[in-house]
């Protein structure tokens, strides 16, 4: 088992600030798909930016 350590480590050299940034991206894809999850269509077809605290 301890071969298969070896060989799933993967070492590419980036620097750290594009992980950080391809989080700070996957933290705001998580919070819109949330958002939108959340939200409750209105019958009428209007009005779910007001549920966001949008002005009508």
């Amino acid at each position: 088992m301890r071969w298969l350590l070896r060989t799933v480590r993967v070492d590419v050299g980036l620097p750290r600030r594009y992980f950080v940034g391809d989080l700070i991206l996957f933290g705001l894809w998580a919070a819109m798909v949330i958002a939108a999850i959340r939200l409750t269509p209105d019958p009428t077809g209007h009005g779910t930016h007001r549920q966001l605290g949008l002005p009508p």
